[in-house]
């Protein structure tokens, strides 16, 4: 899974349709004066993450939804009565619901429409309880003797290598029964020459394997709920999980309910896709928002690693959109800037800024117009696609581009009005490419809005994708 991949997941996640989809939720609970209040959350499609502080509800709503997999209200807390959920499948609406009496499921599960599969996961939890139970057997080999290993798939490997950051040689797995006829595994790895199994594994790296392998066991159009599988990872692990779960989601069509304290997992996916729970001063749920909405919403302060400084203003906002459209999961590790001096004020920050105490803990990297270009020749230096202004670059591009663009590839990009907007191109036809980007950002409100549309058109010219991928590509390696 190569990172232009997970970039262009993360994108599809929000656009994807998918054979099922459970998109609400809504909770049954006890009060103090023992009234039933209602607590809905609507989970957005395709990876759908719930958060909030301890206590804010995010484990009675897994506890709750864990009933659809394993039929059972057992771990429910007291306060908990009923649970409905609904969505769709295969185009049309399903919706079941689950209630409880003295500790057991009433009257089972009612179910309208085509229910699709929803499946739990604890993998910190599940991981745990295969330890336990092996490592209280002093005859827990015997056990194993009596079931034949088999490897994990190739790709599986690969993604477990990326998620903790450690290459494995291979994954194996005994499954045997559980006491509660569930299927447990025992793993033995290979990693730089050394061979170990289940019982000498770290907790974090113990519950990534047990999340992948049971990941490997999912079908098209499940529904799957993880409840906290940052649990015991590093920040780096939490980031690539995420990135795991969008390429497996939009590749194998499966929507995924997450339920996280960690903002590492979720920031830089795109869309409204966090729902924040909230038990003060009333049990609340608030969303789907964007992710640095949710973020923001929780205190979590921005943790750039990495200052963009472009000449200007517009050159500013293309940089942005530029950065958007080819990869938006680097967005929080970047904060943009612009100078107030133009081409000079970058070259003295280049040449003059010295860094006070060791390694930077954020670095500084100027990013020049690409009329500052000097092709052929070897340069450190980052530049904004083409050789000209970018201005003067973006408009050479739709020039040619325009006639043939359809109308419906021109609204694709946000464009409302493509016959308006072709005029308007027209009027401006000989101003100076400054004047030029002014009058039609007017257009559209604002520098950032027209940047965004320009640069989702002018993607489509290879000289200039390249440019921007080449840009940003290395922007990702300073990040």
């Amino acid at each position: 899974m190569r990172h232009a991949e997970v970039a262009a997941a993360i994108q599809k996640l929000t656009k994807r349709k998918y054979t099922s989809s459970l998109t609400r939720v809504e909770l049954h609970l006890l009060d103090v004066a023992s009234n039933t209040q209602a607590l809905k959350f609507h989970i957005a499609t395709g990876l759908g993450v719930v958060t909030g502080g301890n206590g804010a509800g995010k484990s009675t709503l897994l506890r709750a939804l864990r009933a659809f997999d394993q039929s059972t209200v057992g771990d429910w807390p007291d306060y908990l009565r009923s649970v409905e959920i609904s969505g769709e499948s295969n185009g049309t609406a399903w919706k079941a619901l689950a209630s409880r009496n003295d500790g057991l499921l009433d009257q089972g599960i009612t179910i309208t429409g085509d229910h699709p599969k929803v499946t739990w996961m604890d993998p910190s939890l599940e991981s745990e309880r295969v330890r336990a139970r092996l490592g209280l057997d002093s005859n827990f080999k015997d056990l194993l003797e009596g079931f034949d290993p088999a490897r994990l798939d190739q790709a599986w490997v690969d993604h477990t290598s990326r998620l903790l950051r450690r290459q494995y040689d291979y994954i194996e797995v005994v499954e045997f029964d559980g006491e509660d006829d569930s299927v447990m595994p025992w793993f033995k790895v290979s990693s730089h020459g050394s061979t170990y199994d289940t019982l000498s594994m770290g907790r974090g790296e113990l519950s990534a394997i047990h999340l992948v392998w049971r990941l490997s066991r999912i079908s098209k159009g499940e529904i799957v709920v993880i409840d906290e599988p940052e649990a015991n990872l590093a920040t780096y692990s939490q980031s690539k999980l995420k990135d795991l779960l969008a390429y497996i989601s939009t590749k194998g069509d499966t929507q995924f309910i997450v339920a996280t304290h960690a903002p590492d997992f979720y920031l830089g996916l795109l869309g409204d896709c966090v729902t924040v729970a909230e038990a003060l001063p009333v049990r609340a749920a608030r969303g789907p928002m964007s992710s640095r909405a949710a973020a923001r919403a929780l205190g979590v302060p921005a943790r750039p690693s990495l200052v963009a400084v472009a000449e200007d203003a517009a050159a500013g906002a293309l940089l942005d959109a530029i950065i958007h459209a080819v990869d938006p999961a680097i967005q929080d590790s970047v904060q943009l800037c612009h100078a107030t001096d133009g081409e000079s004020q970058l070259a003295r920050m280049e040449n003059e800024l010295v860094t006070v105490g060791g390694a930077p803990k954020i670095r500084i990297i100027p990013v020049f117009d690409g009329d500052q270009r000097k092709r052929g020749q070897s340069s450190d230096r980052l530049y904004l696609p083409g050789d000209l202004a970018p201005e003067q670059n973006i408009r050479s591009v739709l020039t040619r581009m325009l006639p043939v663009l359809r109308d419906d590839s021109l609204r694709e990009a946000g464009v409302s009005h493509p016959q308006t907007f072709r005029m308007k191109i027209s009027q401006l036809d000989g101003s100076d490419h400054h004047d030029w980007f002014v009058e039609l950002s007017q257009e559209f409100g604002s520098y950032a809005v027209l940047s965004a549309v320009l640069v989702n058109l002018c993607m489509k010219d290879k000289d200039f994708a390249l440019d921007a991928g080449d840009l940003v590509r290395r922007i990702r390696a300073l990040a």
